[in-house]
């Protein structure tokens, strides 16, 4: 018994782990396009919408992790991570 715990435990963090890797190489593959606003000289994010919905959908499943009582091994990671998703102001 305790050893199926223990295994279902390795489980669950190797799927944090996974996870964690996989939101990171998902911003790799988003490139940031701009266009010109009016005539006004700046340019401004073109298809936003697309970017919110993985920031959100990151940012969720970030906040999952850190509930987690598998978090220990990742915290420090899972951490860095949120901050970077949030920029958070200190």
């Amino acid at each position: 018994m305790m050893m199926m715990m223990m295994m279902m435990m390795m489980m669950m963090m190797m799927m944090m782990f996974q996870a964690l890797e996989k939101m990171k190489s998902d911003w790799e593959n988003i490139h940031f396009s701009f266009v010109p606003y009016k005539d006004t000289g700046i340019s401004i994010l073109s298809s936003p919408e697309d970017i919110q919905v993985l920031l959100d959908d990151h940012i969720v499943k970030t906040t999952t992790m850190k509930g987690s009582p598998f978090i220990e091994p990742f915290e420090a990671a899972v951490n860095e991570w949120d901050g970077l998703l949030v920029c958070r102001l200190t």
